[in-house]
């Protein structure tokens, strides 16, 4: 039968390999994500009080999957103004922001809009239904303090996008409805120098590694305490001493 120290050799075996696959599993690996940018629309809709119009807004945009310390990550946004209804009149005030959380536990973000005093002073800047922003572009800064990377490292950046606008309402008069809307829109690689993500995962392959060891010693030492353990065989079972 194993012993208890047997079973904890295979228990801790199990664990190491377990671990090992896991840590396999977390490392970001720069060739998964796509070369191209993630490009995509967030499309949200505004209620006015009782029921007496509605909003409707769409934001596109085009997110890179990759980008280096010391440079800016930039994602290229424009917003349109697909409809509005009932006492809805204009988008008086707009702004667009994605923020960037790094597997660093860093979060990096950027922003770009139009506020109400701007478009009060700029009529053009007012958007009625049909009308445009943009392209324009948020930067998001990348240092080596905003993102936690020392040279030769990198993280995974998982991007968001949040909308915010100021609707003009018709009554009652001088008011203004806040809508907005947030969506995750993809991933971004963030490299301090040359990229990492290619090489083995050495710290994985090493845990791995004594996980299988420890395994294959429990293995080798229960074979033979189990071959001796066997019992007789039937013809000499139940021979007094000295039987031939």
């Amino acid at each position: 039968m194993d012993t208890a120290g047997q079973r904890a050799e295979a228990r801790a075996g199990v664990a190491l390999v377990a671990a090992a696959l896991l840590l396999a599993s977390t490392i970001p690996q720069a060739w998964a994500l796509p070369a191209a940018p993630v490009t995509g629309q967030l499309t949200f809709t505004g209620q006015a009080p009782d029921g007496q119009g509605t909003s409707t807004i769409t934001v596109s945009y085009s997110l890179p999957t990759q980008a280096e310390v010391g440079s800016n990550l930039t994602v290229q946004v424009r917003l349109v103004v697909d409809s509005l209804t009932g006492i809805t009149s204009y988008l008086e005030d707009y702004n667009v922001s994605v923020s960037l959380s790094l597997s660093t536990g860093r979060v990096v973000s950027g922003g770009a809009g139009v506020t109400a005093v701007e478009s009060a002073s700029n009529g053009t800047l007012l958007l009625r239904a049909g009308q445009a922003w943009g392209p324009v572009d948020v930067s998001i800064p990348l240092t080596g303090a905003s993102t936690g990377l020392a040279e030769g490292q990198e993280a995974l950046g998982n991007a968001t996008l949040t909308v915010g606008a100021g609707v003009w309402l018709g009554e009652p008069v001088g008011s203004a409805l806040a809508v907005g809307s947030e969506a995750h829109i993809g991933y971004a690689l963030v490299s301090a120098g040359s990229p990492s993500a290619g090489e083995p995962n050495l710290v994985g392959l090493g845990t791995l590694a004594a996980g299988i060891a420890l395994l294959l010693a429990a293995v080798a030492w229960r074979a033979p305490r189990r071959s001796r353990a066997e019992p007789e065989s039937s013809d000499q079972r139940g021979r007094p001493p000295g039987a031939v």
